[in-house]
């Protein structure tokens, strides 16, 4: 449930600064940050990809992911990220 719905996010925040913004306003980073970290490695990579998707051209969500602590699980899952996925997701959101 938790992968499906940061892929979702992802779905919705890719290419659309109104769509980072408003997902941003709801406070969705901080729990993105936290299952990058702490969740299985389905929600870590899809939890990458919408913190990716949030930060793409979007300086206010990249300074809040950084704030947030979501830069350390994101370079953790690029170093030690057992699938391509992980590699590919993670660079792109740090």
């Amino acid at each position: 449930m938790r992968s499906q719905a940061a892929m979702a996010l992802a779905q919705l925040a890719h290419s659309s600064m109104e769509n980072q913004a408003a997902i941003a306003r709801t406070g969705a980073i901080a729990p993105l940050c936290t299952l990058v970290r702490e969740g299985s490695q389905d929600v870590r990579e899809q939890s990458a990809f919408a913190l990716w998707s949030l930060s793409q051209d979007n300086n206010p969500n990249k300074v809040t992911v950084a704030k947030l602590g979501g830069i350390e699980p994101l370079v953790t899952l690029m170093v030690g990220g057992n699938t391509d996925v992980s590699l590919e997701i993670s660079t792109g959101a740090c």
